[in-house]
């Protein structure tokens, strides 16, 4: 049903997901915590062979789709943003265009390669997403700081105005706080700014980030408490970084 709020789970580490004797678990387990959408990370020895990646991830769709989830491919390295690498993120999206994902994931984030983050590339950003755009066969969703949906940043170059032009609709803001009011203001606050676009949440379970950032330590149960949060702050669509560190991850096995 379009109309279900999504809720997301970042899977960088999709070797389970592939592999016939995890796939089971994992995806009982994202359904059992309510998530119906994954974004599904590819490593570099993954994406060096396509034609081994087809069988497992169609079987990864279908069976997803038997439990409601539908699968996005997730792909995100910010050399991608640079003159010399976008050409490469082009080609990897048409090596990887037979493979039957429901969409396409795109998170660059111009800080990792420094801050701050001068006018030049937030232009590459731009070049980089439509170049992406023209080679996905999928619909291209985005994820962002939401810095630059907020008042916070004002630079000259401004990135929302021309996603709506480049057909980009949808845009995951990572608003990394353990208040929901804070992430709703945030989240009312970009929907005022950009009428064009429609936002997702993204939240943190990260045991990376510090507290006052992240989720990390709630049970199952408390994390729906905190959707549930969120809900009453208007924020229908969450996303939850990152599947590894979620409580309903299933013990892995021994080898």
């Amino acid at each position: 049903d379009s109309d279900e709020p999504l809720r997301a789970a970042y899977v960088w580490n999709s070797h389970p997901l592939l592999d016939d004797h995890e796939r089971k678990r994992h995806l009982e387990a994202l359904a059992n915590a309510g998530f119906n959408h994954i974004y599904l990370g590819l490593d570099s020895g993954q994406v060096a062979q396509p034609q081994a990646l087809k069988a497992p991830v169609e079987t990864l769709v279908r069976e997803a789709a038997n439990q409601g989830i539908q699968v996005d491919l997730l792909l995100g390295d910010p050399l991608w943003l640079t003159d010399q690498h976008r050409e490469d993120l082009a080609g990897l999206i048409r090596r990887l265009s037979p493979l039957p994902f429901a969409g396409l994931h795109l998170d660059l984030e111009v800080e990792q390669l420094g801050w701050p983050v001068p006018e030049e590339r937030l232009e590459r950003w731009l070049r980089t997403v439509a170049i992406a755009k023209a080679a996905s066969p999928w619909p291209v969703t985005l994820v962002s700081h939401h810095r630059w949906f907020s008042d916070s940043a004002d630079p000259q170059t401004c990135v929302p105005c021309q996603l709506p032009e480049m057909g980009i609709e949808t845009v995951s803001l990572m608003i990394y706080t353990t208040r929901p009011g804070r992430a709703g203001e945030l989240m009312d606050r970009a929907t005022e700014l950009w009428p064009g676009l429609s936002f997702r949440l993204v939240q943190s379970v990260e045991k990376a980030l510090p507290g006052s950032q992240s989720w990390h330590g709630k049970t199952t149960r408390e994390l729906t408490r905190v959707e549930q949060a969120l809900n009453r702050e208007g924020i229908q669509d969450i996303e939850w970084q990152d599947w590894q560190d979620h409580p309903a991850y299933p013990e892995t096995r021994a080898q």
